[in-house]
């Protein structure tokens, strides 16, 4: 084993270790925040729920939504956004697989690009704003809610019926910048009047389907 492998398989180690610490605290004690496994779980439902082929995620971070995407066979594309140049070459060397795009950019510039070529429903997974720690983005700056123009102009546009998903509801609580879950529920029902808006797992959900979310 290579010196790469070693620290490869150390890393691991590592996250696994916080995946079932986040369980025990989540689903034993019933306290701290709603772990990612959860809301991947759920995330992953949607798509096989949905019928969904092509997954769109705005904030590639450590990559580790990708990796529960690629464990869906149903999907076969995943673009990812990242902003951070350290992030992005990062996602480089952790993923080989032919399905997956990776971009460097801020997403209000690169989704365009990638809507261009978006023909059927698909999965945004908006996760670019800035949270801490190494995550890239100003704080006071943050893209959703030119994110969700985009997508509801696509939408309008196509008819196609994407599912979006925003990571973070707690900040359209508690930050001044972010706009409110009451703000957004407006406007998708505004622009969008078949889309509904549920708040589930920490997480905003809008689609148009009749499907209830598991929540």
């Amino acid at each position: 084993m290579n010196a790469l492998q070693d620290i490869s398989r150390q890393n691991y180690s590592i996250r696994n270790f916080f995946f079932w610490l986040d369980f025990y605290r989540y689903r034993i004690l019933r306290k701290g925040e709603v772990p990612k496994y959860a809301k991947y779980r759920l995330i992953r439902k949607l798509v096989l729920a949905f019928g969904i082929e092509i997954v769109v995620e705005t904030g590639t971070y450590l990559g580790d939504f990708i990796q529960w995407m690629l464990r869906c066979n149903r999907v076969k594309c995943i673009h990812s956004v990242e902003i951070s140049q350290i992030l992005f070459e990062r996602a480089k060397r952790r993923f080989r697989d032919k399905r997956i795009c990776l971009y460097l950019g801020d997403s209000r510039k690169v989704l365009p690009t990638i809507l261009e070529h978006i023909d059927r429903p698909t999965l945004f997974w908006l996760d670019a704003h800035f949270s801490g720690g190494i995550t890239s983005g100003e704080i006071n700056n943050p893209p959703i809610r030119e994110e969700l123009d985009l997508l509801i102009e696509h939408i309008v546009r196509t008819g196609l019926n994407h599912l979006i998903i925003v990571d973070d509801a707690k900040y359209f609580v508690t930050a001044e910048k972010f706009p409110s879950i009451a703000q957004v529920d407006e406007l998708i029902k505004k622009e969008l009047p078949l889309y509904r808006c549920k708040v589930c797992h920490d997480m905003i959900i809008l689609h148009g389907s009749q499907t209830e979310i598991p929540c």
